[in-house]
């Protein structure tokens, strides 16, 4: 048997050439949700805040209760944007601001101008990219050396969406090595095992086939998107691999069981104290 690599090097010279940035950037985890765990508990100790939009990706409540933090929701309004005021006064709090973008479960992505917003006065800015690879534009590093986020970004990736490999459990981070050292004094030390290190270098060294792959979850999308209005939905723009849809009379849980009686599985979500 070979002992998995701690550090996954080779698997993170591939990725530092796709994000133009050098290895010691980047940090490997099992899946991406490990990529938060680390981080909120790199930089958030018991009592101090964690900010995220919502409604978003719920993980990130659970990861704050366990970490014995405060968390605190910035309410997205029908468009899916933020009230400023109510950044500005986030950001005087928040030791990590978690934001998925695309973000889940609406799709939509958020400007570099956005972002700035959410940049905490004394903390990170995580920018969980999950399902960046199905952005129109995809972000690859241009963030990371923006100098307005002053080196206090993270973003995060995974395996699951754009390579379809959710079953080997590998994501990482990459933020500036001042701030990837502080992850790296948290996180288990063989966290990767060497099957799912060896299949994600195969996979970031064949890019050609993510794309292959990605272009055909787009055309799915874009095919669904067409279809479903005349059906009574209406569909949200998405820049992600899923969209968000409600109905015109509203029986969404309804729909939801009539569709899996014909095994067409959707997701049922409901944010009762969301404002869209």
């Amino acid at each position: 048997l070979v002992s998995p690599g701690s550090y996954a090097i080779e698997f993170r010279k591939l990725a530092s050439k796709l994000f133009q940035v050098d290895p010691d950037w980047i940090v490997p985890a099992n899946g991406s949700d490990e990529s938060l765990t680390v981080i909120t508990r790199s930089f958030c100790d018991a009592d101090e805040t964690i900010a995220y939009p919502y409604p978003s990706y719920v993980l990130y409540e659970s990861l704050a209760q366990i970490q014995g933090c405060k968390v605190v929701r910035l309410k997205l309004n029908s468009d899916w944007q933020w009230n400023p005021k109510e950044a500005e006064q986030l950001r005087k709090t928040a030791r990590v601001f978690y934001v998925p973008n695309p973000n889940s479960p609406t799709g939509n992505v958020w400007s570099a101008e956005q972002l700035c917003e959410l940049l905490p006065n004394r903390g990170v800015l995580v920018l969980d990219e999950a399902y960046g690879d199905f952005c129109q534009v995809p972000h690859r590093g241009e963030l990371l050396r923006d100098d307005r986020f002053d080196r206090r970004m993270i973003v995060t990736r995974t395996f699951s969406k754009s390579y379809s490999l959710a079953g080997i459990r590998f994501g990482f981070a990459i933020a500036h090595p001042e701030v990837i050292s502080g992850m790296q004094k948290v996180k288990d030390s063989y966290n990767c095992d060497t099957v799912a290190i060896a299949a994600a270098t195969a996979a970031m060294a064949d890019q050609d086939w993510m794309q292959q792959n990605r272009a055909k979850i787009l055309a799915t999308r874009e095919r669904l998107a067409a279809a479903l209005p005349a059906f009574g939905f209406r569909v949200c723009p998405s820049e992600a691999n899923f969209l968000w849809t409600t109905h015109a009379t509203g029986r969404h849980r309804e729909i939801y069981e009539q569709l899996k009686q014909q095994k067409i599985l959707i997701r049922y979500m409901r944010f009762p104290d969301a404002l869209p």
